[in-house]
């Protein structure tokens, strides 16, 4: 089995991801850390360095290597399900689940925590950021499996549907 836990910034992927695989008895990977790995750079450094464009390659060549992973739970980027088809191989690869939250919610939790975040960083308007970014992703999320609120997420009940998906 493998799920890939998708949504924005903010949502929550990892720590749902990472509390989901502790309670299905699953490995846990977040898609940053493995890039930070694969590059030996902060996603934030190597964004400065090498751009958009080059990270999203590097983005979609980790996420290939997933493939090779059994019984895992992976938390993506908020930008992965995005780009070239990896919206598509996630679902022929496993289950996908998407955290939905409004941008009022995600304005309220990545407000005090840009810094980290190289597409928000420095955002002038970040909720008109949000607003506008989650829509121009919500086509690519919607495509996900299973679609859960991301506010106050069930951790047995996220498992228990995700064992009647598969």
């Amino acid at each position: 089995m493998k799920v890939y836990i998708l949504g924005f910034p903010g949502s929550g992927k990892s720590t749902i991801a990472r509390r989901l695989a502790s309670y299905m008895k699953c490995n846990f990977v977040d898609m940053d850390k493995l890039i930070e790995q694969h590059t030996d750079m902060f996603i934030s450094e190597y964004f400065a360095h090498y751009g958009q464009n080059a990270f999203r390659e590097t983005e979609q060549q980790v996420l290939l290597h997933t493939a090779d992973m059994h019984n895992t739970i992976i938390a993506v980027g908020g930008g992965t399900p995005c780009y070239y088809n990896n919206m598509e191989f996630m679902n022929s690869q496993g289950i996908t689940v998407y955290l939905q939250m409004n941008d009022k919610a995600l304005y309220s939790r990545l407000k005090n925590h840009t810094m980290h975040r190289p597409l928000m960083a420095g955002e002038e308007n970040l909720q008109q950021y949000i607003t506008r970014t989650l829509q121009e992703r919500e086509p690519y999320y919607t495509q996900a499996k299973i679609h859960i609120n991301g506010l106050n997420v069930n951790v047995p009940l996220l498992a228990s549907v995700i064992a009647q998906t598969e």
